[in-house]
């Protein structure tokens, strides 16, 4: 027996289910290498003299020698699993060593689940795992958005860089605590090559739906960065032409966002 998934909008007109406020459970930083490094060493902080301040930040600098990911590599669950690996003890059992969790899935396929019955374009590929009393969930990328990756034109690979620089002009890497409550940014490093080959995630574990009959997911997702004062987590969309993405403030409620920055830029 096939069972399908009901995309149409009206069917999920009536309450949300209960969510429970995600709870953080943990963090780490991603090398260039895929090396999990459990905590915060490398993540990166707001640069907060620049919020409030009238800008003029010239996204296109540095494109040439940016350093990306290979859009084409799959990653699968590699790093979420490492940091699970990390931080279990041995004999554990898995109950345990996945923190009750009854799903396990990066933040991004939650979003697109969630968003299917408002996407018209982008459908989407899961392969489900269930081990013991876990199920793991990993996208694969379809078709359609392989050739549409393989397709990019000079000009939506750099708008995707401008997204990238902005975060440069707007983190610091470090900062240091003058007194109690009072910290030192440092400048954002806005002369060395863009990357975006490491990454700060969080590792969040949440509930849908009531104590008895609901789930517990356990994900991640990345982070762009720290508000060093309040402890908040920032994300930034940098806005080409006024469109946004109604993926963004999903995706960033999923991951305890509180704020997602946004910046008007100019497009010539």
């Amino acid at each position: 027996m096939v069972s399908l998934l009901e995309t149409d909008p009206s069917l999920y007109e009536g309450a949300f289910p209960s969510f429970h406020k995600p709870s953080v459970i943990g963090e780490m930083c991603v090398t260039k290498q895929h090396d999990v490094l459990p905590g915060r060493c490398r993540a990166k902080y707001l640069y907060e003299k620049a919020i409030g301040q009238r800008c003029n930040f010239d996204l296109n600098i540095g494109y040439y020698q940016f350093e990306g990911k290979d859009v084409l590599h799959n990653e699968k669950l590699d790093v979420l699993l490492k940091w699970i690996l990390i931080h279990s003890e041995p004999g554990s059992s898995l109950d345990k060593v996945c923190h009750g969790a009854d799903f396990i899935c990066w933040r991004g396929t939650l979003t697109r689940i969630a968003c299917s019955p408002y996407e018209y374009l982008d459908g989407w590929r899961l392969a489900v795992v269930r081990y013991k009393s876990v199920i793991f969930i990993c996208e694969f990328p379809t078709s359609e958005k392989i050739l549409r990756l393989k397709s990019m034109s000079d000009r939506d690979k750099r708008m995707t860089y401008w997204g990238y620089k902005f975060e440069q002009y707007m983190t610091s890497d470090s900062l240091s605590v003058i007194f109690s409550h009072e910290f030192l940014e440092e400048e954002p490093h806005i002369n060395e090559p863009v990357t975006n080959l490491g990454e700060f995630d969080v590792v969040v574990k949440a509930r849908l739906g009531g104590r008895k009959e609901g789930f517990r997911i356990l994900y991640s997702g990345e982070t762009d960065c720290i508000d060093a004062g309040s402890l908040f987590f920032y994300d930034f969309e940098v806005l080409k032409m006024c469109i946004k993405k109604a993926t963004d403030g999903i995706q960033s409620c999923l991951t305890v966002v509180y704020y997602i920055l946004r910046r008007n830029i100019m497009i010539h």
